[in-house]
Formats: structure tokens, C-alpha cells, sequence
């Protein structure tokens, strides 16, 4: 981990990245390793980790800490396949140069679907470019209209909305909830607990080590229109940390709380 902390120091992978191995490795392959019997890197076997994926699922997530243990829940698909690969860097890294071992273990990871958008085609890209470009503009601080700082958060708020919506595929009423008037409660609506932010790292055979790439979110939408939950894996991190982000600052400014895990994102 030492080691790997040198490669957040160079900028060669973010600290969250870094932060999600040191959590596996101190965490969820001790307890692993410790119902498998394995004490030792020479007690490894090729099969190993057959059961990772299972154990990771029913029972591994309940070892896990950290502010928010109380709401420990079962992790996404996109988490476990995310670990699935930080053990395959660390086999291909470290375990086999060194020469423990002499092939990573097959670890099956699940394939994440999309939704079927083919019922609300997406606007095209060139129209789609035009209108984010805009928003760019229209959302910024110094922007005409921009009299007052609530202005200026609705504005930052509908653009990342827009930003999330049309990258993901997600429902209006899921990402944002649909107000009960009988019981005066926004109803579904994607909370800040909703969101995995999961980083992704490759090979590169052309450098031999592994790279970052950007990471991927993982939208639980448990209160669904055909009300059958689903994770929805979409390239919106990276909206949505800068808009987590200016939330905080914002509140701050404003005399305002930090939001919490089960307040709504948008």
C-alpha cells in the first residue's frame, strides 16, 4: 500500500482510488482470506477466489465500517466487479513479478446492464453539445440574471441534472422524485446513499502497469415506474462529485448544513 500511495503522490491515480484498495486489502481480503484458511501468500490456490463474488455479496459486506455503518447494505455489482479487478492488479503487479504465483485466478464479473433506451431515443450528440455548451455558460456564477445565490444554485442544480439524465437514462421522478400531495412527501427520488462512485483502473500493455480511467457511478433506483429496483451503471461520476462538491461549498457559504446520505442529489 506504501508503495501504491507513491503512484497518488505522482498524480498517477487519484486518492479514492487508493483509499478503495487500502479498504480491500485491509478489509474485505482479511475477512476472506480468514474464512478460506489462507494465512500465507503461498497459500494461495487457483481457486482461491471461485467464491468471492458470493461471499462478497452475502456475507463480506457486513465487516465493513467506516461513518456510515449503520447502513451497511449488500455492495453493487459495479463495486464487486471494481475489487474483482484491484485483485487481478495486485496479481498481475506484485504476486507474479515477484514470483509467488503463475497465473491470476479466473474471477467471473457480472455484466451490467443498460436500460433499453430505444423508447426515448437520446438527443443526438451534435444538438446534445450545443445545449450542455450553453448550460456551461448559463449556470455560471457571473452569468446574466445571476442576482442572488439561490439563483445561482437552482441553475448549477438543473444543469447537472441534465448532465446525469442524458448520460445515464435515468426517469425524471427517479432522479429527482415526484411530490405525494396527500401525504406532502417527495416520493422515490435518488438520494446521495443511491450513488457508488467506483473507481476504474486497466492494464496498459504498452506502459505494462495499470492506469486510471475515468470512474463509473452506480445509481441504486430502488422506487422504479415498473417498481422493480435496478442499478444503473452510467459515466456520471465525475458530474456528479463536482456537483456533490459544490453543494458542500455552497451550504457553507449560505449558513447551511452538509447534506446528508439520505438527503435527495437533485
Amino acid at each position: 500500500m506504501k508503495k501504491s500511495f507513491q503512484r497518488v503522490v505522482t498524480g498517477e491515480i487519484k486518492e479514492v482510488t487508493w483509499r478503495s484498495k487500502r479498504s480491500l486489502f485491509q478489509n474485505g481480503l482479511k475477512n476472506y482470506f480468514a474464512t478460506k484458511g489462507v494465512k500465507k501468500i503461498t497459500d494461495l490456490q487457483p481457486d482461491t477466489f471461485d467464491e468471492y463474488r458470493f461471499w462478497r455479496m452475502t456475507e463480506g459486506w457486513k465487516f465493513y465500517g467506516g461513518p456510515n455503518a449503520g447502513q451497511r447494505k449488500p455492495p453493487t455489482d459495479g463495486t464487486v466487479n471494481s475489487e474483482i479487478g484491484l485483485i487481478n492488479e495486485w496479481y498481475n503487479n506484485y504476486l507474479i513479478p515477484k514470483g509467488y504465483v503463475t497465473r491470476k485466478p479466473r474471477i467471473k464479473t457480472k455484466v451490467l446492464e443498460l436500460d433499453d433506451l430505444s423508447a426515448n431515443p437520446p438527443i443526438p450528440f451534435k444538438d446534445w453539445e450545443k445545449v450542455w455548451r450553453w448550460m456551461e455558460q448559463w449556470s455560471k456564477k457571473d452569468a446574466k440574471g445571476v442576482n442572488r445565490p439561490s439563483v445561482h444554485y437552482w441553475r448549477m442544480c438543473f444543469r447537472h441534472y441534465l448532465l446525469v439524465a442524458y448520460n445515464s437514462g435515468v426517469r425524471p421522478t427517479e432522479l429527482c422524485g415526484r411530490y405525494d400531495k396527500r401525504q406532502e412527501v417527495i416520493d422515490r427520488g435518488l438520494t446521495w446513499n443511491d450513488v457508488d462512485i467506483v473507481p476504474q483502473t486497466r492494464w496498459s500493455e504498452r506502459l505494462k502497469k495499470d492506469v486510471e480511467d475515468e470512474p463509473i457511478a452506480i445509481l441504486d433506483i430502488r422506487k422504479t415506474k415498473t417498481k422493480v429496483p435496478r442499478e444503473v451503471p452510467c459515466r456520471t461520476a465525475k458530474f456528479l462529485e463536482r456537483w456533490k462538491q459544490f453543494v458542500l461549498q455552497w451550504r457553507e457559504e449560505n449558513g447551511l448544513p452538509a447534506p446528508d446520505g439520505s438527503d435527495l442529489v437533485l
